[in-house]
């Protein structure tokens, strides 16, 4: 706490926890492949496996190992998804997604309609259309 001085960086709490929240949703992910991937992969319930360390135990204890770590997982990332609504984010990020969208159209405009391009007014008419069609082609 005494590196702490009037000035330094604050996080953004909504910012950190969508952090949390997509390595907690990582995590989940890899956990869930290396279960069923173990799951798989055990066809004699008494075969060893070892593990990062170089140590060796049962497969049906490396699989209840990975199911326990994986529920666990699951419910921080619930929690934390929990959290986000109740904090507003997805409404804050509306927002924000909002506000960009304005200063691009308002930058669009005012690009298209700068004399220094020469662009006609039936040429700026067809920006919007070929945008609508891009978009589509980029969303496939």
């Amino acid at each position: 706490m005494s590196q702490w001085v009037i000035g330094d960086a604050v996080d953004d709490p909504g910012e950190v926890l969508l952090q949390l929240l997509t390595q907690s949703r990582r995590r989940l992910l890899m956990l869930s492949e290396a279960l069923e991937k173990a799951v798989e992969e055990a066809s004699i319930a008494e075969a060893m496996v070892g593990d990062a360390f170089g140590e060796f135990g049962k497969v049906g204890e490396y699989i209840r190992g990975l199911a326990m770590l994986e529920a666990q997982e699951r419910d921080r990332a619930t929690n934390m998804a929990a959290k986000a609504v109740a904090a507003g984010l997805a409404e804050r990020q509306t927002r924000v997604a909002e506000g960009q969208g304005v200063l691009l159209a308002s930058l669009l405009k005012a690009i298209l309609s700068d004399p220094r391009l020469m662009l006609s007014e039936s040429q700026q008419a067809m920006v919007i259309p070929v945008m609508r069609e891009q978009m589509v082609l980029a969303a496939k």
